[in-house]
């Protein structure tokens, strides 16, 4: 049996979102929140940004390692120099 692929088959799924400006609801493709897209509502023609409210908890965690390891390769290339 082949492998389930959840994402690809939820990627398509319509959802409604709700413009925070006017309140019309938007009907759009998870898809579109998974790839943090922009829409223009379909209502006031306000663009807004899609983004999922637990991937920046993600990306943040994501940011911090790539931090960590950045400043730890430039704390091996420090070199002290130490007159007496």
């Amino acid at each position: 049996m082949a492998g389930l692929d959840l994402v690809g088959a939820f990627a398509g799924l319509w959802v409604d979102i709700v413009c925070p400006q006017c309140k019309i609801s938007n009907r759009i493709r998870l898809k579109e929140i998974m790839i943090e897209s922009s829409i223009i509502c379909r209502g006031c023609y306000k663009e807004f940004h899609l983004f999922e409210a637990n991937a920046s908890g993600t990306r943040s965690n994501r940011q911090v390692k790539s931090l960590e390891d950045e400043i730890n390769n430039l704390s091996q290339e420090i070199v002290i120099n130490i007159k007496l």
